[in-house]
């Protein structure tokens, strides 16, 4: 499959609107920690010594700004929708749920990266229970490796463990607890004796990992990653629609739940 082409205004503005609606939830944030309002502007300023004397009147308590709820927020995202890279490839690593599932989340990870880690183990768990078990939802894993060779190297274990029907079995090994592996834990004689304790065959392991066909798939996710600007993991597509960062599980299920009413 050809990798995704898209001109770099398309690879900036991608993930322009979520990272906005993040900023602009930490500014209402900062603004109701601040306790202080600007004067009216009808409001006179004193013109003697006698009116600035004069017993202050109590001031004026600041209203609470309105809190942006996750439906809002879901509304704004969905408003951003991008091309739909889901690539519906039966037994494809990292690949979970069924291929015509009616949403597919597309999520740009790194084996380096511990809020992927967090995650995997606090939202993907909740995904795959609720939706992917239902046939609701197609979950498709590209690694990316924006922290370079030894995120590679992970990249490309987890695809070669695939290859014995493991791919979840090394991908869990590598998010501990909701933690990472350390890089020099993180190569390929490592992670070969990493295949061992999970009961692959290392030999075939290890041939697997340097093969053709598993260096083309690894490096064809990173391609696509840098062809649409993804700088920073997690990301995600929900059916096109761009979202950063490990939010809360219900974030998520919130669009999942969105889009599916869309087909009903």
């Amino acid at each position: 499959m050809s990798t995704p082409q898209s001109s770099p205004t398309r690879r900036a503005l991608i993930w322009v609107l979520p990272v906005v609606i993040v900023l602009v939830a930490i500014a209402l944030v900062a603004l109701s920690l601040t306790g202080k309002t600007k004067p009216q502007a009808n409001e006179p300023a004193p013109t003697s010594t006698t009116d600035a004397q004069r017993t202050p009147e109590p001031e004026a308590q600041p209203q609470e700004p309105e809190e942006v709820t996750v439906d809002e927020y879901v509304e704004v995202l969905m408003q951003n929708r991008g091309p739909d890279l889901s690539r519906r490839i039966a037994d494809e690593p990292g690949s979970f749920g069924e291929v015509e599932a009616p949403v597919t989340m597309v999520v740009y990870s790194d084996y380096q990266c511990k809020f992927c880690s967090l995650w995997t183990q606090q939202t993907m768990t909740v995904l795959m229970s609720d939706y992917v078990e239902h046939g609701k939802l197609r979950i498709e894993l590209r690694d990316v490796n924006v922290f370079g060779e030894p995120s590679h190297q992970a990249a490309l274990a987890t695809h070669a463990a695939e290859k014995q029907g493991q791919f979840w079995q090394m991908h869990q090994a590598m998010f501990p607890d909701g933690a990472t592996l350390p890089a020099d834990q993180l190569t390929a004689e490592s992670l070969t004796g990493l295949a061992g304790e999970l009961g692959m065959d290392t030999d075939q392991f290890a041939a697997d990992m340097s093969s053709e066909e598993v260096v083309a798939s690894v490096t064809q996710n990173e391609a696509e990653g840098q062809s649409i600007g993804v700088s920073s993991t997690p990301s995600f597509l929900i059916n096109g629609i761009p979202m950063t960062g490990a939010q809360p599980a219900n974030v998520f299920t919130a669009i999942i739940d969105a889009e599916l009413a869309l087909v009903q």
